[in-house]
């Protein structure tokens, strides 16, 4: 995956502040539209092509874990296609959805979706920048990268893994695995590639009893 640092008009990377609503009132009714969406686009007639069912099946039931947490901001992320999807409360009344727009997100059509950044999230995230329906750039503040380019607001968070069952955390900025260029993830101290380290990372889970992870209050 890759994560925009800056405004990039020809990627498939989508960004777009929400106000939570009647249809979409917290995160996990948000992850759980994007799901639907996401699994939509897979074979479900095709038999033998069935390798994300598994992964689908862990998310819906985590789904349903979450909504009995009662936590409306909880941060969520999953995988889409070719940027993932991180879902990211802001303020009270307002969440920022960073995606990939090669899938067709039924959330991304509510009206509610804001076209300027609100003054609510710019008095929380005064360095943050945006423009249109689907590109916001929330910024932590005014500390820089190695590239001298604002951080944004998804980096060393955590994250609600919702195909996992389990609460990591991103890098302090922009970082992928070595090997694959995937995400990386900090679980502890320890960084883990879930691509090139997921059975590694399983097995941790396993032995730490953490399967049912405590979703703290933001």
């Amino acid at each position: 995956m890759k994560i925009r640092n800056g405004f990039v008009s020809n990627s498939s990377s989508s960004s777009f502040i929400l106000k939570f609503n009647e249809r979409f009132p917290d995160t996990v009714s948000i992850a759980e539209s994007m799901l639907k969406d996401k699994y939509a686009d897979y074979s479900y007639d095709d038999p033998n092509d069935d390798w994300w069912k598994p992964s689908m099946n862990r998310a819906f039931k985590n789904v349903e874990r979450l909504k009995k947490e009662d936590d409306p901001y909880v941060p969520i992320y999953f995988t889409s296609c070719n940027y993932n999807t991180y879902i990211i409360p802001l303020t009270k009344n307002y969440c920022l959805i960073e995606t990939c727009n090669n899938t067709h997100w039924i959330v991304g059509d509510d009206p509610n979706i804001q076209t300027e950044i609100p003054e609510e999230v710019l008095e929380k995230y005064p360095a943050s920048e945006g423009y249109g329906r689907t590109e916001n750039y929330i910024s932590l503040g005014e500390g820089k990268n190695d590239y001298d380019e604002s951080i944004s607001v998804i980096y060393n968070e955590e994250f609600y893994l919702i195909e996992h069952g389990a609460i990591l955390r991103t890098p302090t900025q922009y970082s992928t695995c070595d090997k694959c260029y995937s995400d990386v993830w900090y679980f502890g101290e320890k960084s883990y590639c879930l691509n090139c380290n997921h059975d590694t990372f399983v097995r941790g889970l396993k032995l730490k009893k953490i399967k049912n992870a405590f979703i703290p209050n933001k």
